[in-house]
């Protein structure tokens, strides 16, 4: 299988086929990286750009519209494109106004990703092998997995600092929008960090020689402090908790404006409930996955 793979690459590159390249990894192995996915550096740059604009434009139509997609229709973008330059120029303004990443939103954000660090290193939880790892030498890493015990001292907290009144959930609701851009750019600051740090350690797996497509797919597999894995640990914890986290802000500020919390509201609370307690509960099972012993970060 090597060898056809490594034939294939050659006959790629006498071809002149640019998305096949080959790269040499840590410990002296190489490993073919056989086609750029999703279209290569443009493709990796059209993803990064949209997904950083259709946070907004979801906010903007959330804020604005009630829910509602806004925006003049798709005919008007040849036949009166003055409509989309105002559009797209409210649009603009107004997250440069409501989302700006306030120092209040900083505190939020930063104090919810330290205390996850904290109930990762402190929480008790069961030892997982995962699957031997080739740039390693074939090691089985260790991963503690605590996810469970987290979430339950994560929701005890919350409810307890809402209660006491020393700080109410509806904050985060009140200023989601800053604490959206707090998001994107603490995002974009880990994937050059990221990068970076795989360049310095010689830890790079996978590489293209494409700085944006890279960057994009990340090159580092087991980024770690100690035990602490960073890939493992971002996997279920930051992202899902937080979506729960604003669900039931939201529903605490519908019942602090209307004295009432309506049954679609109350739907996604359980939705969003249902699923971030099962993924916390089957964090065990996240070692041995495509996720954790291929694909970097």
């Amino acid at each position: 299988m090597a060898v056809t793979t490594r034939s294939r690459s050659r006959d790629a590159k006498r071809k002149g086929d640019t998305s096949s390249v080959k790269s040499q990894q840590p410990h002296g192995r190489e490993k073919d990286v056989d086609v750029m996915e999703f279209g290569g550096s443009i493709g990796a740059a059209g993803i990064i750009l949209f997904s950083h604009t259709i946070l907004y434009y979801f906010w903007y139509c959330l804020e604005f519209n009630e829910g509602g997609l806004s925006g003049p229709g798709l005919a008007s973008l040849f036949t009166a494109p003055r409509e989309w330059k105002d559009f797209i120029s409210d649009v603009v303004a107004k997250a440069a106004t409501h989302c700006y990443p306030t120092l209040y939103a900083w505190k939020i954000y930063l104090t919810y990703v330290t205390l996850e660090v904290l109930l990762a290193f402190m929480m008790p939880g069961i030892w997982i092998k995962g699957y031997p790892v080739p740039s390693e030498g074939n090691q089985r890493l260790s991963y503690l997995c605590n996810a469970l015990w987290s979430w339950y001292a994560f929701l005890l907290i919350g409810l307890s600092f809402h209660i006491s009144g020393v700080w109410r959930v509806t904050e985060l609701a009140d200023n989601y929008g800053a604490v959206m851009t707090v998001a994107v750019i603490v995002g974009n600051l880990v994937s050059i960090m990221m990068y970076v740090a795989a360049r310095i350690q010689k830890r790079e797996n996978r590489m293209t020689g494409n700085f944006l497509y890279d960057l994009f797919m990340g090159i580092y597999l087991n980024p770690r402090i100690g035990y602490f894995d960073l890939k493992m640990w971002a996997e279920i914890r930051i992202s899902w908790k937080l979506l729960f986290f604003l669900t039931i802000s939201a529903a605490a500020k519908q019942y602090e404006l209307y004295g009432t919390v309506t049954w679609p509201m109350i739907f996604m609370v359980t939705a969003h409930f249902l699923y971030t307690n099962a993924c916390q509960k089957g964090e065990e099972c996240i070692p041995t996955t495509w996720d954790i012993f291929y694909e970097n970060w």
